[in-house]
């Protein structure tokens, strides 16, 4: 055996019928690695054809260069990125104004405007933006033991970090990480008028001596690529380890 690719769990994504390879499932000798993949995807893109998925994903370390170039030449293109931090203080603007939150009701409309911001150019993601499902899912985080940081001006949230353990065995964010003494970023936004200050960074640093407080080694968390607005900011103060990349078929061909 000179390498080996392995199909993932099929669903649905960005309305199509979709497969992934996780991280784990593919790996191959380093002597013609290019080519090695290059075959194995050329015979499971088959397979998956006749099973008319038409998104291909795959996951890979961000370190292996040779391997993301193939999949760019292949046709993959990244859309997800997971990156990881040391636990340490940040450099940010004081604190003061920053408290862990008091209300979930509170919390809605910021919320409603964080998951508003995703399907504008160009990250071009649709997010759930019904107040009901919002409430589920804020009260979901805090049962689990979450923990939300909100920037307030006037008693208004203006921006907030979610904060909690990541360990759950039916998550895949953070796969590798798992049983590591890493907490992950769950959620994070923070208002226009308030970008550029500093704030930001001290959001991240009360989440950082929360996560620190608690036993937690590092931090990680999960961005698409083309939010590049986030992306700049967890860049500054994250290292990548993990990319995923997607390749679209015309589904007239399947």
């Amino acid at each position: 055996m000179v390498g080996f690719m392995l199909t993932g769990d099929q669903f649905r994504f960005k309305s199509q019928p979709a497969v992934i390879v996780p991280e784990y499932a593919h790996a191959a000798i380093e002597d013609g690695k290019s080519e090695i993949y290059q075959l194995m995807y050329q015979g499971l893109s088959a397979v998956w054809a006749e099973n008319k998925l038409s998104l291909h994903i795959i996951g890979h370390l961000a370190h292996d260069q040779s391997l993301t170039e193939t999949l760019y030449l292949l046709g993959f293109g990244a859309i997800l990125a997971e990156r990881v931090t040391e636990c340490a203080t940040q450099e940010g603007a004081p604190d003061s104004g920053i408290s862990e939150f008091f209300s979930v009701d509170s919390m809605i409309e910021i919320e409603q405007e964080h998951r508003a911001f995703y399907p504008q150019a160009p990250t071009f993601i649709l997010k759930d933006t019904d107040r009901d499902g919002i409430r589920a899912d804020l009260e979901n985080l805090i049962a689990e033991g979450n923990h939300i940081f909100v920037y307030e001006e006037e008693g208004v949230p203006s921006g907030f970090f979610i904060v909690g353990e990541s360990s759950r065995e039916e998550d895949t964010e953070g796969f590798l990480l798992r049983e590591t003494n890493t907490a992950q970023i769950k959620g994070a936004y923070l208002k226009p008028a308030f970008r550029g200050k500093g704030i930001g960074a001290s959001l991240l640093q009360k989440s950082m001596q929360w996560a620190s407080e608690n036993g937690f080694h590092r931090l990680f968390v999960e961005h698409e690529t083309a939010n590049v607005l986030g992306a700049r900011f967890w860049s500054r103060h994250f290292s990548p380890y993990l990319y995923y990349s997607l390749r679209y078929i015309d589904p007239m061909v399947l």
